[in-house]
């Protein structure tokens, strides 16, 4: 994803209608000098929020955070400080080390040198390194990243995906705020 797509627009009108400035940024993108997702991990994403979170600290009392799909993962895995709360929509929560039933093809392009993953409508390439990180997520990995995120935290959950609705109960479960609400929106997709 990227910051144009209508749901990151749409909120950050919402946010700035209600007086809070918003930051959005790419991990990645398809400009000249930008990374490109072929280069991406959550693991480098992570310290990519890390360093932004360090740097707009001093400028503001309270940083709130939300991340869509990966971006979730990212933040439970970041756990910066400089967090005063988090949003996890629909958040990857899933062990793809030990997943059977819920997955997606993942097809090694060996033309190109990487992986290639079908997420109907489209196919999207990403990079060997990414896929190798995702093969190391267990269940005991997800579960630490979720116990020592302590902040304040919101889980929404995405209802038309039945089959992943109870990651998304799992990762509620496990985190370890004690102020966090759990809102499925029935109905909605992924994206």
């Amino acid at each position: 994803g990227h910051m144009y797509e209508h749901p990151f627009q749409t909120a950050r009108v919402f946010f700035a209608e209600r007086g809070y400035d918003v930051i959005r940024f790419n991990f990645y993108g398809d400009e000249k000098d930008s990374r490109r997702i072929v280069d991406c991990t959550v693991a480098l994403h992570a310290k990519d929020l890390a360093c932004l979170l360090q740097h707009f600290a001093p400028l503001y009392q309270s940083l709130y955070v939300a991340g869509h799909s990966y971006g979730g993962l990212t933040i439970l895995i970041a756990n910066a400080p400089q967090i005063a709360a988090a949003g996890l929509w629909h958040g990857t929560f899933v062990p793809f080390a030990e997943a059977t039933s819920w997955t997606v093809p993942w097809i090694y392009n060996k033309e190109i040198d990487e992986y290639m993953i079908e997420w109907p409508p489209i196919t999207r390439v990403v990079g060997k390194k990414f896929y190798e990180e995702m093969r190391t997520f267990t269940t005991d990995r997800m579960v630490r990243w979720a116990k020592n995120f302590a902040k304040p935290v919101q889980v929404v959950a995405a209802g038309a995906f039945n089959d992943n609705m109870p990651y998304q109960k799992k990762l509620f479960d496990c985190l370890a705020s004690g102020k966090k609400e759990f809102t499925p929106i029935s109905g909605a997709s992924h994206g």
